[in-house]
């Protein structure tokens, strides 16, 4: 059985309109099948190295335009792009013999689809979610983390834990040292998650979601995002989107934490 959230087929990439683009920074691997058909294109090869597509020195995609726009789209089509390019930030994970597909907060159109919602997350086809219904229907949200997922760390730990691993960003390093300077103490952090209970059980049915009830990575999550956000006063969507794609985007990342 394939299941899929409700919203997800309410996505849309917002392209132009977008204020991260996708299209910087990430290394694109090209499948094998793309590979072929860009073959027969040398002003598409002629951006390509090692099966990957070679970023500009500001690391920008090379198809990228001053307009936010795909220049290979332009050309030739949506149909042109690799698996990478045309998939993201959609998402497949497998149990059993379920796949569960969802749409990525790394994304900003995502992310605000995803945090900004006033119902609550449910299956299509219907299905029962028993830990992401306790999180939904907890009138402390708070509450529910510290009785699952006890808190073992301080910001400061959060940030030195966060500084030691890949960093994709600069801006995200950046981040981290912010709350390494200005200590975010428990209760103002558990004061700030409770003064937004719809975004942060949104934030963390969508962890639990993609991370196979993993209720410590979906706490622990919650905490840190709302720690950055506190310290380095920005929206808890910037926070969100840049913390998935540090940790969740990044295989090695995610096993640490």
């Amino acid at each position: 059985m394939i299941y899929r959230p409700d919203y997800y087929d309410e996505f849309r990439c917002t392209a132009d309109k977008c204020r991260n683009t996708c299209c910087a920074q990430w290394e694109i691997d090209v499948d094998s099948v793309s590979l072929e058909r860009f073959s027969e294109h040398p002003d598409i090869m002629e951006h390509i190295s090692d099966g990957c597509i070679v970023l500009k020195e500001d690391g920008n995609c090379p198809f990228l335009n001053e307009q936010g726009l795909c220049k290979m789209i332009l050309k030739y089509g949506e149909d042109m792009l690799c698996d990478v390019c045309t998939d993201h930030p959609r998402f497949i994970s497998e149990v059993d013999d379920d796949e569960y597909i969802g749409v990525g907060i790394s994304c900003e159109a995502a992310c605000d689809l995803i945090l900004n919602r006033e119902e609550q997350f449910c299956l299509i086809p219907p299905k029962q979610m028993p830990l992401i219904d306790r999180v939904f229907e907890s009138e402390v949200l708070t509450d529910l983390l510290n009785g699952l997922s006890p808190d073992e760390c301080s910001s400061k730990e959060h940030a030195e834990l966060l500084l030691t691993f890949e960093i994709l960003e600069p801006m995200w390093k950046e981040m981290l040292q912010m709350l390494l300077q200005k200590t975010v103490s428990a209760e103002e952090r558990d004061s700030y998650i409770d003064s937004e209970p719809m975004k942060f059980k949104n934030l963390i049915g969508y962890f639990l979601y993609r991370h196979d009830n993993d209720f410590y990575l979906a706490a622990t999550s919650a905490r840190i995002i709302a720690e950055l956000t506190i310290a380095n006063n920005m929206s808890l969507e910037d926070v969100a989107r840049m913390y998935s794609a540090e940790i969740e985007y990044s295989d090695i990342n995610c096993d640490l934490l």
